[in-house]
This record gives structure tokens, C-alpha cells and sequence, in this order.
């Protein structure tokens, strides 16, 4: 375990996270906790790599990828040096990872924990880069030429962190056209065809089921909320706050389930609900449920509050029937929450949570709450620790690169909880 053998300061932690690397009792718990992965390198040149990249990531360069690290931190003669470790090495990245995650379960694990999933997009030139493609890039909000990375975060009242993360190859990747591009980006060639959401899917079955972090609830945004197969492959021993999209459907109680008066092919009558759903951007505009005005969080602008309509309500699912089995309808399934929330400038989010029926209102506001850190994550890597600098172009070059940032901001986490104890000693 790492431990802060001094009283932490404010200043300490502003220095890292603004690059200011001249203060010693910095660089002494840096090495301190790089030190934490020594048993992981397979050599003394694998960690000399791993421990000047983590450095560069928190100096003050304009852009945080392996060139400019190599150049200033070893000098001219580094860099392919550099690049060759990234793309071609043995470093054991798995090992890593899991020792990364390891340090993540000590620290942060805590009863009213949230891994959440989303993707995040990197903006790329050229069209060598695994994965890259034109797609939707939710940054810009619009398509764009750009990689895709689907990341689980960890968050409770401690902290947050990202805890893994997988490269999205588009499926055009695995046409004859691109049969070159695959094999000179070294994508692994037992790496089947993925969506993103099947590829959360796998990210959360695989943390859930190791059971390594208490976990009470699972997040996500609506791409991967509106998804019913991803929430209904969740465990019963969690609970989910999934974002939706304003046309995710719901009834409002739980309907009876009638026969046709008419029989349809064979003499069989089909069922359906007594009413029929509706979208939950009606109870948004319904005027007989009002808004709620909660406290949402604190921040450095001071309290949060927000607009809030929070209601219980039955989800659906879609059956098929009639001879061909194409007839489609959409059913009656378990009770839930219908969280709504309208933002300061008139934006409305809609979720929907699994939760029980007796849980309190507080604890969903907390669950909305704990949807941001891996939002935070993004923003503080992206801005702070060359998340989107790299310049690679193999598919174990991008792994280790959000690896060792990954580890970089934790590292911060670190600071920042022992800075809360110390406030609190």
C-alpha cells in the first residue's frame, strides 16, 4: 500500500494536476507509487519506459504523446526506442491492468459504489489507426473521422477512477477491403466483431462477476441505457440507473392483459395490454406531476440543485406473435423508476433504475449524482494527462497508452484521498 508518510497539502495536489513537477515531496510519491508495479516488469528497460511516460504525462508539454515525452525527458535517440516499446514489446499489459485494477479495488472499494460504462471518441487524421473510421464522435456531435473506446469507471463517496477499457474495431474493419489495415495495425486476430454495447456487456459481466469492488449499482448514458438486452444481462444483485432516450416507452401502471376480440390465424386470440404505453417524454410534460427541487451534490460553485420528477412505473418488452412469429407487440414487464431531470438550460435527461419500490428518494439522487465522475474522468484525462495525444497505430500501443494514463490519474485519486483524510485528522 501507498502511504502518504507527510501531511499532504493542498499545493501538492495542485502541482500535479497543473504539471508542476519541481516540488521533491511530488516526485518522491510518484516514485512511491510506481513503485507499486515493480514485480509486474519483465525487465529494467520495460519500467525505465513505463516510469518516464508517466512523468511526461504530467509535465507541462502541449501535447502528451510518445515524440515529445522521448525528446524531453531522454532525449533525440529515444524515440524509436519509445515507439518500439509501445508497438512491438512484451510488455505484459494484462498483468498490469490487473495489478492497476488491484490498487483501484484497495482504495476506492465501498458498499454504495457505481461502475459506470460509456464510450469516449478521439479525433484522428489518416485512416491507419485501428478502428478509426467515419462515425458519430460525440465530442463534436457529428460524424467525424475518429477511434472509439468503451471504458468502465469506478465512483463512491472516496473518489472515482476509470477500471477498464476496450478499443471499438468497426465492422468494416473485418472486410477482405481492410484486410491490410487489420494486419499492419496488429489488431488480435481472434478479436471478433463487436458493438459497443456487446462490448460493455462483456466489460461489466467481467467486474461483476470477479466480484473485486463492492458494486451496488451500475450506470450508463441513454446509447447504452435504452439497450434492454445490456440492462436485463445485469445481475439481480445490482442495481442499474440507466439513462433513456425521451422516446423509451413505459406504462404507467401495470395493465391487464386482455385477448382480441378477434381470433387471428388458428383460432388463437392474441393478448395485449388493457392501455396502451407511453413515452416518457409525457410525463416530462405532464402539469398534474410536478417538478421537485433537490439537492443534488456540492461543488466548487457551491450546491447543486436541479428540477426533478421521479415516479414509479412499469417497463416493457417486446413479444412477437401470429403464424410467422413477426407480429409485434410491446408487453407489460417489471416495475421501475422513471427518473427525469431538467438541467439549467432547459435540458431534460430521462433514466430508469431497477431500484426497489421502497428505496428512498435520497439515494436516488445519489445514484443520478454518482453518472458524472466517469464524465469527470474523461474530462480530466483528455485535459490534464494526454488521453487523446498518443499517436500510435496498433491496437496494443492504444491499449498501453490509456493504460498508463489510467494509472497517471489514479495517482491523483490517491493525492486527493489522502488529502481528505488529512483534513479530516
Amino acid at each position: 500500500m501507498l502511504t502518504m508518510n507527510y501531511q499532504t497539502d493542498e499545493n501538492v495536489v495542485k502541482s500535479v494536476l497543473e504539471g508542476v513537477f519541481t516540488d521533491a515531496k511530488v516526485k518522491m510519491l510518484l516514485d512511491q507509487y510506481l513503485a507499486l508495479f515493480e514485480w509486474e516488469y519483465i525487465n529494467a528497460t520495460h519500467r525505465q519506459y513505463v516510469e518516464l511516460f508517466i512523468t511526461g504525462l504530467f509535465s507541462n508539454l502541449e501535447r502528451k504523446s510518445i515524440e515529445p515525452i522521448a525528446l524531453t525527458l531522454k532525449g533525440p535517440g529515444s524515440v524509436r526506442g519509445f515507439q518500439n516499446f509501445f508497438s512491438r514489446s512484451t510488455f505484459n499489459t494484462g498483468d498490469f491492468l490487473g495489478k492497476y485494477q488491484s490498487l483501484v479495488d484497495e482504495h476506492l472499494s465501498g458498499g454504495e459504489g457505481m461502475i459506470s460504462v460509456d464510450e469516449t471518441d478521439f479525433v484522428k487524421k489518416g485512416d491507419c489507426s485501428p478502428g478509426v473510421s467515419r462515425q458519430y464522435c460525440g465530442r463534436l456531435g457529428k460524424r467525424e473521422n475518429c477511434q472509439a473506446g468503451v471504458f468502465l469507471a469506478y465512483a463512491n463517496k472516496k473518489g472515482h477512477a476509470l477500471y477498464d477499457c476496450q478499443l471499438y474495431i468497426p465492422k468494416k474493419w473485418y472486410t477482405s477491403e481492410y484486410e491490410d489495415k487489420y494486419s499492419k495495425a496488429k489488431i488480435p486476430e481472434n478479436l471478433p466483431f463487436k458493438t459497443k454495447n456487446e462490448i460493455a456487456i462483456e466489460l461489466l459481466d467481467k467486474v461483476l462477476s470477479s466480484k473485486s469492488l463492492e458494486i451496488k449499482w451500475v450506470g450508463c448514458d441513454a446509447s447504452f441505457g435504452s439497450d434492454h438486452g445490456l440492462l436485463e444481462s445485469l445481475p439481480d444483485t445490482v442495481y442499474y440507473f440507466a439513462g433513456v432516450r425521451k422516446n423509451e416507452k413505459i406504462f404507467r401502471s401495470m395493465p391487464e392483459m386482455i385477448p382480441s376480440e378477434r381470433a387471428g390465424q388458428g383460432g388463437k386470440r392474441r393478448v395485449h395490454p388493457s392501455f396502451p404505453p407511453i413515452y416518457v417524454e409525457e410525463i416530462a410534460n405532464d402539469d398534474s406531476i410536478p417538478w421537485e427541487r433537490v439537492f443534488l451534490a456540492d461543488s466548487a460553485k457551491g450546491p447543486i440543485h436541479a428540477d426533478t420528477k421521479c415516479v414509479r412505473c412499469v417497463s416493457y418488452k417486446t413479444s412477437f406473435s401470429g403464424k410467422s412469429g413477426r407480429t409485434k407487440l410491446t408487453v407489460p414487464d417489471k416495475e421501475i423508476w422513471l427518473y427525469i431531470r431538467k438541467h439549467e438550460d432547459g435540458a431534460i435527461k430521462y433514466f430508469v433504475s431497477n431500484a426497489p419500490a421502497d428505496i428512498s428518494r435520497s439515494e436516488l439522487d445519489q445514484a443520478c449524482v454518482m453518472r458524472w465522475p466517469i464524465e469527470q474522468c474523461f474530462k480530466e484525462c483528455k485535459g490534464r494527462l494526454g488521453m487523446a495525444d498518443y499517436e500510435t497505430h496498433t491496437y496494443c500501443a492504444w491499449e498501453r497508452h490509456m493504460l498508463f494514463v489510467m494509472m497517471a490519474h489514479f495517482f491523483t485519486v490517491m493525492l486527493q484521498i489522502s488529502l481528505k483524510k488529512s483534513d479530516a485528522a
